[in-house]
């Protein structure tokens, strides 16, 4: 009698350690995605002109396309916070605070303001 009620226990025990652990897993990944909700929204290419062209990968990578050259960089989004990271060590890094709306980027930094319109593939 006494071994039904402590494997009882024990199986109880155990299913509210799994549903702890399901738990956790949803929050986690609630938050996760949160923390990235600006990185799904960037990936992408963006163009000012039809010459000049971001395209931001979902790895944190990209490049700064132009016509005659193409700059690779690394990139880093904290909340509004956009950094650029170039490879070439001769190339300026870049900080924005970027806003999205309307399948359209807003740059802001230093060097200006830009618009980027989004561009499909």
């Amino acid at each position: 009698m006494k071994k039904i009620k402590k494997k009882k226990k024990n199986i109880k025990l155990v299913f509210l350690l799994l549903i702890i652990f399901i738990i956790s897993l949803i929050v986690f990944s609630i938050i996760f995605k949160k923390d990235n909700k600006y990185s799904n929204k960037i990936l992408g290419k963006w163009t000012t002109d039809e010459v000049t062209v971001y395209k931001f990968n979902d790895d944190n990578t990209g490049e700064l396309i132009l016509p005659l050259s193409k700059y690779k960089f690394n990139y880093e989004i904290k909340k509004d916070s956009l950094f650029i990271d170039f490879e070439d060590s001769k190339s300026e890094d870049i900080n924005y605070t970027y806003t999205i709306k309307d399948n359209k980027l807003y740059l802001k930094g230093k060097n200006g303001e830009f618009k980027f319109k989004k561009m499909i593939d």
